[in-house]
Formats: C-alpha cells, structure tokens, sequence
C-alpha cells in the first residue's frame, strides 16, 4: 500500500491532503491516523484530509482481522508511521504555487450506479494542478466513481487511480498526490 500526502498552506493555516491506496477506512482507522500525524506535524486534525483510492488490490483495514490482531497492530503502526513520515516530507516541500483548475465531463468511463430505468449518470473528472517554479508540480484529481467492468466492452479496472497516477507522471512533469 502507499499513501500520499500534499501540503497546503492558505494564509495561516496549514492544510495535509492523504490519499491512501486502501479499499475503504473506518471513522476509527481515520481518527487515529489524524491524532499521529496531527502530534507529529502539530497541523491541527481538522485540517488533515484523507482520502482512499477504493483500490481493491489494497489492504482491508477495515474489515474482520479476528485471529490476526498483532498482524494489524503491526501494520497499522507502520502505517501511521509512513504517513507522518509522508506530512513530514510534504509539508518540508511547501513552496508557492499558481493554482490552475478545470473539470470535465466523462462519458462511458466509470460509473457509480445504474438508475432503475437503466440510464447511467456521467461523471465529472476535477483536476487541480499546483505549478511550482522549481519543482514538479501537483495534480489533484477528484473523480468520484466506483469503476466496474462494463459490458459495453469498455474494460476499465477497479484499480484505475493507479494507472491514472501513472499515465499523468509518465507523461507530464508532475506528480499525482491526491484523489
């Protein structure tokens, strides 16, 4: 699993943005990762954002580990560990930014639901981009759908935020940090 963070700052106030490569997180699982990140970075929990890809190929925090509680102590202490390892490093990275914004509306991508007279709801992709002079910039994109495989013979993975991640930092000198 990996996590990203991106650091923001809007006057006085600091801002964390997680994205986590987790299926799902639990009020509890979010609650404790804020309360480390917050004592190690001192940014105030309220303004720490997480954020999860709904990867199915990530670890289920948030499911039934009867049997294996030391393995999921273990790993969430890691885990908590990378991720204010990972506000440490983004917010060490702040620099001013132009901010650029733009959406768009897909159509026959990814879908959240199919309505009961069969019409499918097109989503909106949000993009965020923070150009910075000397570093690579960040992209945040928002896209909030639950990828299925369609039948139409568009074949799109559960896993799509990876391989978005990728395409942009393939081919675009920036990073994705959060969506």
């Amino acid at each position: 699993m990996s996590t990203t963070c991106v650091a923001l700052k809007i006057e006085s106030e600091t801002f964390l943005l997680f994205t986590v490569d987790v299926i799902s997180v639990s009020t509890g699982w979010a609650t404790a990762m804020k309360n480390a990140v917050s004592k190690a970075t001192g940014v105030a929990k309220a303004n720490i954002y997480i954020s999860t890809t709904h990867t199915h190929a990530g670890v289920g925090v948030n499911y039934d580990w009867a049997g294996h509680e030391a393995e999921k102590n273990a790993y969430m202490e890691k885990f908590y560990a990378a991720a204010e390892a990972a506000a440490k490093d983004a917010l060490a990275d702040l620099t001013k930014a132009d901010v650029y914004a733009a959406s768009v509306e897909t159509e026959n991508m990814a879908f959240v639901r199919h309505s009961a007279d069969g019409i499918v709801a097109n989503e909106m992709l949000d993009l965020i981009q923070l150009k910075r002079a000397d570093k690579k910039d960040i992209v945040l994109m928002s896209f909030p759908v639950h990828a299925t495989f369609m039948e139409s013979g568009n074949v799109l993975s559960a896993d799509f935020p990876g391989y978005a991640r990728a395409y942009v930092e393939a081919n675009y000198d920036a990073c994705v940090a959060y969506f």
